[in-house]
């Protein structure tokens, strides 16, 4: 069985959302589908946010530096790639209505 290695993580405010890491990640169409949920403070000093799919319900952990992450439990977060956990975020979305609410300035949804 392989050790997955995890880095762990503790949530630092669910209060002032910040797009910057997902409109990197997927440019500035998209991130309508997405609500931002929390900020959480990796033991490295990373700072990442996570942002859930609105109709997928799955989520995208980003840093500020580009960097992408899964959830594992226990506060643990493994890296990932970026592309394929864009890919599996957006699984099955196509099946689903744009979001009906108002877009916010900074391209997230209000």
């Amino acid at each position: 069985m392989d050790h997955i290695a995890t880095i762990s993580g503790v949530v630092l405010q669910g209060d002032t959302p910040d797009w910057t890491a997902l409109l990197a990640a997927i440019g500035s169409d998209l991130p309508v589908w997405f609500m931002w949920m929390f900020e959480v403070r990796l033991a490295d000093g990373s700072r990442l946010h996570a942002y859930k799919h609105v109709t997928t319900r799955r989520y995208l952990h980003l840093t500020p530096d580009g960097r992408a992450f899964d959830y594992c439990g226990d506060c643990g977060y493994e890296e990932v790639d970026l592309a394929s956990s864009i890919v599996s975020t957006f699984s099955d979305w196509e099946q689903a209505r744009p979001p009906s609410r108002r877009l916010s300035s900074a391209g997230g949804r209000t």
